[in-house]
């Protein structure tokens, strides 16, 4: 047994290593980019199914919610938290496009869009990153197995080197932790010039969802449908 767990120890590692040897310049690129875009007052909206769907939730709180880093937030949004939203998308068009048709009515040009899958192969995920693409998003991938769909549709897609499915959510959030908010926080040029809003203007107090937060600091859209 001691063995087998060692055994799996250094499997995990030597993957983590080659992945960041391979693709430190990319993560990197990604890094500044984003920085840039959120400088400009751009929106994170991050996306994933089942476990992935977690994972994205986790993404966005250490962007809007930094704990370890003292900084100011940065505006991201998980797509998948909504059960009454995501239900009725998929119950009234299709699963396909529940996070499509959120991303039409959100995101602005400038924005940018995170999809996170094991397999890469989500249609629903495929459908939000041509969306994003449609709208001007900057679109990012963490994936495994060969990367799937989202290889072809994503400007940054970071495919882990395995077929396992035990490794690949390991390396996912290997990379969140050192490529994303603390890096990207560094990478700002200036202090962000206002914190993000968290009531609707005209609001003291009161219960606001993500979302609402993102009406009442953004103009209006017309909703697009595909």
């Amino acid at each position: 047994m001691k063995d087998a767990i060692l055994r799996k120890a250094r499997e995990s590692a030597e993957v983590k290593e080659q992945f960041f040897r391979a693709e430190a310049d990319r993560i990197e690129r990604l890094v500044r980019a984003m920085a840039e875009r959120f400088q400009r007052g751009g929106w994170l909206y991050v996306m994933g199914n089942g476990g992935s769907a977690t994972d994205a939730q986790h993404v966005a709180v250490e962007f809007f919610h930094p704990i370890i880093e003292k900084r100011k937030p940065l505006p991201a949004l998980a797509l998948a938290t909504d059960p009454a939203l995501i239900t009725a998308i998929a119950n009234d068009r299709d699963f396909a496009k529940v996070f499509a048709d959120q991303l039409r009515v959100l995101a602005r040009p400038g924005d940018m869009a995170l999809a996170i899958s094991t397999s890469g192969q989500s249609p629903n995920l495929a459908q939000a990153l041509e969306a994003a693409r449609e709208l001007d998003l900057l679109t990012a991938a963490f994936t495994g197995k060969d990367g799937g769909r989202l290889a072809d549709l994503a400007e940054y897609c970071f495919v882990v080197p395995s077929f396992s499915i035990h490794r690949i959510p390991r390396m996912k959030a290997a990379l969140r932790y050192r490529g994303r908010a603390p890096a990207i926080a560094r990478s700002l040029t200036v202090p962000l010039t206002a914190s993000i809003p968290m009531s609707p203007p005209g609001k003291k107090s009161g219960v606001t969802t993500c979302a609402s937060v993102v009406k009442a600091s953004r103009p209006p859209a017309t909703f697009r449908t595909a």
